[in-house]
């Protein structure tokens, strides 16, 4: 039976939890790759940082007229944590609009252009190997909306260990609820995304100014070093 209890991290959030542990039968589980449409959780694995490294370097030859930066997205780069064993990258452009010049050299890393989706100024492309898909990349205007608010998010919980598994625990449970519907175990993971993001907007925000005292200031992610 699963326990349930309440980890209070800030008097306006309080983050669902359950147990611990990975689900069962995934334990020997691929390092990368997943069906399309299944909720497949696994271990973090140290591979997916090699992957990611040995990916960047090769998106950074492929698109280096148009990219601004490139960064290690969702619970594949959060060490410790279960995730879906896809690589998601967020690839920040210097003008969005380049975007239909990277397809050509995206297809020749064999990535599959999926479309703007359903949030303006986010292009998709996933890249499947196997019959599995191994990658997921976003690109979109680097320091845009949905840039910032992905830094926020994962920055958040690089520092804040509790508020990592917490999200673990909850991604855990939802995978055993939604095992056949990736759209409802997304959905039910956003109120939890939009709470520790607008935390981390808080806490960055009133951080204190170089003079000492403290200040509102626009959120300032920090970059990847270029490799």
């Amino acid at each position: 039976m699963k326990r349930r209890a309440t980890l209070a991290t800030d008097s306006h959030l309080s983050l669902p939890a359950a147990e611990n542990g990975v689900l069962p039968g995934l334990a020997g589980a691929l390092a990368l790759g997943a069906v399309d449409g299944k909720v497949q959780l696994v271990p973090h694995h140290p591979l997916w940082k090699t992957y990611f490294d040995a990916e960047r370097r090769s998106l950074y030859a492929a698109l280096a007229p148009y990219i601004k930066e490139i960064r290690h997205i969702g619970s594949t780069a959060i060490p410790g944590i279960c995730a879906k064993p896809i690589l998601d990258i967020m690839v920040g452009l210097v003008n969005i609009a380049d975007v239909r010049d990277c397809e050509a050299p995206l297809a020749a890393l064999d990535y599959i252009y999926k479309g703007e989706q359903d949030i303006s100024g986010w292009h998709f492309f996933k890249k499947k190997i196997g019959g599995l898909t191994t990658h997921h990349l976003h690109v979109v205007q680097w320091n845009s909306a949905y840039w910032v608010e992905h830094i926020l998010f994962q920055e958040y919980l690089f520092r804040h260990p509790e508020v990592a598994e917490a999200y673990e625990r909850l991604k855990l449970a939802l995978a055993e609820k939604y095992i056949d519907d990736r759209e409802a175990y997304t959905r039910d993971k956003t109120d939890f995304i939009n709470k520790v993001t607008e935390m981390a907007r808080r806490v960055q925000q009133y951080q204190p100014a170089p003079n000492g005292r403290k200040g509102k200031r626009e959120p300032q992610p920090t970059q990847n070093p270029h490799p």
